[in-house]
């Protein structure tokens, strides 16, 4: 099988079943595939309606095998593709489905490559995803469990997460700060504490 076969099975890829075997070409042929992809792409960046089927197919599995393979160059690029509404029946969802929640998570972690800034400002950036900013604040926690920042660096994102939360009150901003007190909670990071203690009690 060579590369457009195997890109054409991906385009055709239905239900549960990974074109594994498609797939291992891919990434064998991956310097020739990625500029294809960033393509791809740079036209759901300007804009997220006008991709096909098959494209959306190939977008999804290109963008997993960025966070299989570790591509850090593509961080921007990837921030850039999810800074958008990811609710139900958002484009974004119709491409991702439960990998909005269930493999962004792995996927910033992977081509963030310890970028926590890059993640950061994306987290008080003013679009409107919802889930993907939880995902990058879960991806700063844990850059922190495994020693990327210290404890300092990330009571520094926090304040400056919640500030900007608070600043503009909505739905997601909601959401991100439950989260966000959520993660507080199982890191064990009492200075925050009474913050969200008075937060619930407005």
């Amino acid at each position: 099988m060579n590369l457009e076969q195997a890109l054409l099975v991906i385009a055709n890829a239905h239900g549960n079943a990974l074109p594994v075997e498609a797939l291992e070409v891919v990434k064998t042929d991956w310097s020739v595939f990625y500029p294809d992809l960033e393509r791809l792409i740079d036209q759901f960046i300007a804009d997220d309606t006008l991709l096909t089927d098959e494209q959306n197919a190939i977008l999804f599995f290109g963008t997993f095998l960025l966070a299989e393979l570790k591509h850090s160059p593509a961080l921007p690029k990837v921030l850039q593709m999810f800074s958008r509404s990811d609710t139900f029946l958002t484009p974004i969802e119709k491409v991702f489905g439960d990998a909005i929640t269930e493999l962004t998570p792995t996927l910033f972690y992977n081509v963030a490559d310890g970028r926590t800034q890059l993640l950061s400002d994306y987290i008080v950036d003013g679009h409107q995803a919802m889930y993907c900013k939880a995902s990058a604040m879960e991806v700063v926690f844990a850059q922190y469990e495994v020693g990327v920042i210290n404890n300092i660096k990330l009571g520094e994102h926090i304040t400056r997460w919640l500030a900007s939360f608070l600043a503009m009150p909505s739905t997601i901003n909601s959401f991100l700060i439950s989260a966000l007190a959520d993660y507080c909670i199982e890191y064990q990071l009492d200075d925050f504490k009474s913050q969200f203690t008075e937060l619930c009690d407005k």
